[in-house]
């Protein structure tokens, strides 16, 4: 029991390791489920570098939620 255990928390763990490398890799993901609000969907998790700092400064972590008109549908 306790090895089936160990194993799902280092399943768990792997997981949420590829999804940050991707955020740093990619600079923009889509935010899981248990960050946003229960009515709340499509939402990005974005890395930027504000600008106006210094390039030796760290990056910033935000919340995004993009929207665009639909060229087809117009909708």
């Amino acid at each position: 029991m306790l090895t089936i255990f160990l194993a799902l928390i280092a399943w768990y763990a792997t997981r949420l390791v590829k999804r940050f490398e991707r955020l740093v890799d990619d600079r923009l993901i889509m935010a899981s489920d248990s960050m946003v609000g229960f009515r709340e969907f499509g939402v990005c998790l974005e890395l930027f570098r504000a600008q106006g700092v210094p390039p030796g400064s760290g990056k910033n972590l935000r919340m995004v939620k993009y929207a665009a008109q639909c060229p087809v549908c117009a909708a």
